[in-house]
């Protein structure tokens, strides 16, 4: 549940990243859910990671974070697994660059080992709302960012999260890694997402997962203004 969040202190906050700041505008609100249930390998975790961090330090998602109509995004990271057990890596920071994205790449990398759990993508989804609520700024769109190699097993039912998600106005996407199962992209497809152009992408395996994040993310910032 989001009581199990357990937000890193402002000071923390990496060199080149800027807090989001009461009502400055940005195209998206992003929180990216990284699993780090039991069920994920410390090599599939690293592959997340470093999926996620490569991704946002990348000259294409730079120029697409560029390309919107405010030129700035919103970014958290949280890593989770059971339905109390999620943790914020990167607070709300803002991206208006190079600069700043690969701050929030840096701090992604050097997250602490996670707590092991069970798969709560409920749990993940109810933090994702909880931490959007928090969030100082001005958003066109606000968006969850599932990623996961499993389906939900733990906490509250992922129907009920969904749902609470949707009527709080939150798009939820998602990435499903499909080293363990692969039919999750079809699950994720049914039970996990929803919201105006939500969609769900497919990991075959760590070697794909940079290219699935970069899509996905690119995908996301460009889509601010349609769905708007």
């Amino acid at each position: 549940m989001a009581s199990g969040l357990r937000p890193i202190p402002r000071r923390d906050v990496p060199a080149g990243a800027h807090p989001a700041q009461d009502d400055a505008p940005v195209d998206v609100a992003l929180v990216l859910a990284i699993d780090a249930s039991g069920s994920v390998t410390d090599e599939a975790l690293r592959a997340q990671r470093r999926g996620h961090a490569e991704a946002l330090a990348s000259e294409a998602f730079v120029a697409a974070v560029l390309a919107g109509a405010h030129g700035r995004v919103a970014v958290t990271v949280i890593e989770w697994s059971s339905g109390g057990r999620q943790e914020v890596t990167v607070p709300w920071t803002v991206i208006a660059g190079m600069a700043q994205a690969r701050a929030v790449a840096e701090r992604i990398l050097g997250a602490r080992p996670p707590l092991p759990g069970h798969t709560s993508i409920s749990g993940a989804i109810d933090a994702g709302v909880a931490l959007l609520a928090r969030f100082a700024g001005r958003a066109a769109r606000r968006v969850i960012d599932i990623s996961a190699n499993g389906p939900n097993n733990d906490g509250r039912a992922l129907a009920e999260a969904r749902r609470a998600a949707l009527e709080a106005g939150v798009t939820v996407n998602g990435l499903a890694i499909l080293d363990a199962d692969p039919d999750l992209a079809r699950y994720f497809a049914a039970e996990v997402i929803g919201g105006p152009g939500a969609f769900v992408l497919p990991a075959e395996d760590a070697g794909s997962y940079r290219a699935a994040v970069l899509r996905k993310l690119t995908t996301e910032i460009a889509g601010a203004g349609r769905w708007a």
